[in-house]
């Protein structure tokens, strides 16, 4: 091959996985509702409607084990451990219906979520 031919596979092979790379993630960030599921949980929890937090937490729980391969390939491990400890705290805290657990643990993870999905996220 011609190095003009090497060089245009080379390119157009870097541009088909970055297309496909952002393709997946963005279907997998838009199919995961976190920050939804997660205000409706604390809501929940206000009203002290502990069947439907747990509900709640269980699709959570759920839905972070589809995602979590896909999060700790892209994401630092601080953030990841974070998240991950935070959304076991709160579906710890709606187990045992403790308010004070499941709610600075809401804000924290619907944060790193926000960032998560960032193109660029923050450190």
């Amino acid at each position: 091959m011609k190095n003009k031919t090497v060089n245009l596979v080379l390119i157009l092979w870097v541009i088909g996985i970055f297309l496909s790379y952002f393709t997946i993630r963005q279907q997998i960030f838009d199919n995961h509702s976190f920050v939804e599921k997660i205000d409706t949980l604390e809501r929940y929890a206000k009203e002290n409607d502990w069947e439907e937090a747990k509900e709640i937490a269980q699709n959570l729980k759920t839905d972070w084990s589809k995602i979590k391969p896909w999060v700790a390939f892209n994401y630092a491990e601080e953030d990841f451990s974070t998240f991950e400890h935070a959304l076991y705290s709160i579906i710890g805290g709606v187990e045992v219906e403790d308010m004070a657990l499941i709610l600075p643990n809401t804000m924290i993870a619907k944060d790193l979520w926000i960032n998560f999905q960032r193109l660029v996220p923050e450190p």
